[in-house]
Parts: structure tokens; sequence; C-alpha cells
């Protein structure tokens, strides 16, 4: 994986988690899952994801698929595709739930 976990606290707001990344170099790698890609990933295992997901209840899904999340970031910035705005790589619905 090119990319390894930088530090282990990441900050969950509505719209999702930001989760921090370092290249081999050591250099931070701003990384971001949506709301809506935890929640459909959720449900891909039967958990009940609520539609009314509290920062709490994100906070748990997040740390349940964070390794899965972390190695798809790691792919996607490793194959050249990069976040736009504050967000160095985002991982997608479409990314996590395939």
């Amino acid at each position: 994986m090119l990319l390894s976990r930088h530090q282990e606290e990441f900050e969950t707001t509505a719209a999702g988690c930001r989760f921090l990344l370092q290249d081999m170099g050591g250099n931070p790698v701003k990384g971001f899952v949506s709301r809506e890609a935890l929640m459909d990933r959720a449900a891909k295992d039967d958990v009940d994801p609520d539609p009314d997901q509290t920062i709490k209840q994100l906070e748990r899904l997040f740390e349940r698929y964070r390794l899965e999340i972390e190695i798809i970031a790691s792919t996607k910035y490793e194959s050249g595709f990069r976040g736009a705005g504050e967000h160095d790589v985002v991982v997608m619905n479409a990314d996590l739930n395939q």
C-alpha cells in the first residue's frame, strides 16, 4: 500500500469523515469518505443504516470500514486519482460499494 495511516484521529461531520494518511515520504495526504458511502456500505452488511445517522453512528461506521477505506484511498492515490478542494483523495460511494 502506497499510503499508510498518518494518525488515528479522524474528523466526522454530517457530510462524512475526514482522515489523514501519509505517503512513503511521510507527507500527509488528506482523505474523505462520504456519509452516503458509509451508510450504503453498512446496508451491504445488513447493518441497519438509520437515515438520520448521528455523528457518533457515522464514527462507528468509519471505524468498522476504516481499513477498507484506507486501502481504496491508497489505490486511488497511487493510480493518480486526486480529490478536488481540501481533500487529496476522496473515497466515493461507487468505490466503497462495488
